[in-house]
Protein backbone atom coordinates (compact mmCIF):
# COMPACT_ATOMS: atom_id res chain seq x y z
CA UNK A 1 0.00 0.00 0.00
CA UNK A 2 1.02 3.40 -1.08
CA UNK A 3 1.52 6.44 1.85
CA UNK A 4 0.35 9.59 0.75
CA UNK A 5 1.19 12.87 2.11
CA UNK A 6 1.42 16.29 1.58
CA UNK A 7 4.73 17.48 0.68
CA UNK A 8 6.35 19.50 3.56
CA UNK A 9 7.90 21.72 1.44
CA UNK A 10 5.33 22.44 -1.82
CA UNK A 11 2.19 20.96 -0.36
CA UNK A 12 1.37 18.45 -2.81
CA UNK A 13 0.40 15.23 -2.56
CA UNK A 14 2.87 11.96 -3.00
CA UNK A 15 4.09 8.68 -1.99
CA UNK A 16 6.96 7.49 0.23
CA UNK A 17 7.73 4.05 -1.13
CA UNK A 18 10.60 2.19 0.06
CA UNK A 19 13.43 1.03 -2.95
CA UNK A 20 14.99 -2.41 -2.77
CA UNK A 21 17.61 -0.68 -0.57
CA UNK A 22 15.12 -0.12 2.07
CA UNK A 23 15.68 4.61 1.58
CA UNK A 24 12.46 6.15 1.34
CA UNK A 25 11.94 7.38 -2.10
CA UNK A 26 9.34 10.38 -2.37
CA UNK A 27 7.43 10.31 -5.90
CA UNK A 28 4.86 12.49 -7.86
CA UNK A 29 1.60 11.12 -7.42
CA UNK A 30 0.27 11.87 -11.08
CA UNK A 31 2.97 12.85 -13.15
CA UNK A 32 3.29 12.55 -16.98
CA UNK A 33 6.01 10.15 -17.82
CA UNK A 34 7.08 9.06 -21.65
CA UNK A 35 9.25 6.44 -23.01
CA UNK A 36 10.94 7.62 -25.96
CA UNK A 37 12.12 4.72 -28.91
CA UNK A 38 14.46 5.61 -31.13
CA UNK A 39 14.32 4.45 -34.48
CA UNK A 40 15.90 5.17 -38.23
CA UNK A 41 13.60 5.37 -41.48
CA UNK A 42 15.48 3.86 -43.75
CA UNK A 43 13.59 5.65 -46.62
CA UNK A 44 14.50 8.38 -45.63
CA UNK A 45 17.60 7.92 -43.56
CA UNK A 46 16.42 10.35 -41.00
CA UNK A 47 16.33 8.90 -37.14
CA UNK A 48 12.44 8.84 -35.89
CA UNK A 49 11.44 9.13 -32.48
CA UNK A 50 8.35 8.00 -31.15
CA UNK A 51 7.02 8.71 -27.28
CA UNK A 52 4.38 6.28 -25.71
CA UNK A 53 2.83 6.80 -22.21
CA UNK A 54 4.82 4.86 -19.37
CA UNK A 55 2.59 2.27 -17.40
CA UNK A 56 0.80 2.88 -14.36
CA UNK A 57 3.39 1.94 -12.21
CA UNK A 58 5.75 4.21 -13.53
CA UNK A 59 6.07 7.66 -11.61
CA UNK A 60 9.09 10.64 -11.31
CA UNK A 61 10.94 11.54 -8.11
CA UNK A 62 9.03 14.46 -6.38
CA UNK A 63 12.32 16.26 -5.95
CA UNK A 64 12.73 17.26 -9.93
CA UNK A 65 9.11 18.66 -9.35
CA UNK A 66 9.31 20.05 -6.51
CA UNK A 67 9.00 23.52 -6.11
CA UNK A 68 11.24 23.79 -2.30
CA UNK A 69 13.82 21.08 -3.46
CA UNK A 70 16.52 23.21 -2.48
CA UNK A 71 14.62 22.69 1.03
CA UNK A 72 15.29 19.26 1.75
CA UNK A 73 18.65 19.18 0.21
CA UNK A 74 21.67 17.58 2.97
CA UNK A 75 24.39 20.39 1.54
CA UNK A 76 21.59 23.15 1.99
CA UNK A 77 20.61 21.85 4.81
CA UNK A 78 24.53 21.79 6.45
CA UNK A 79 24.73 25.72 5.02
CA UNK A 80 21.54 26.62 6.48
CA UNK A 81 22.90 24.93 9.87
CA UNK A 82 26.14 26.62 9.89
CA UNK A 83 24.80 29.86 9.45
CA UNK A 84 22.71 29.50 12.44
CA UNK A 85 24.33 28.31 14.19
CA UNK A 86 27.13 31.23 13.49
CA UNK A 87 23.91 33.93 14.01
CA UNK A 88 22.99 32.36 17.64
CA UNK A 89 26.99 32.64 18.37
CA UNK A 90 26.63 36.51 17.69
CA UNK A 91 23.88 37.02 20.24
Amino acid sequence: MLKSVPCRGCGKIVYFVKDKTGKFQVLDTVAPVWNVKAGHDPVTGFSSYEAERAGDNTFVSHFSTCSKANLFSKSKQEVATKCLDALCQKS
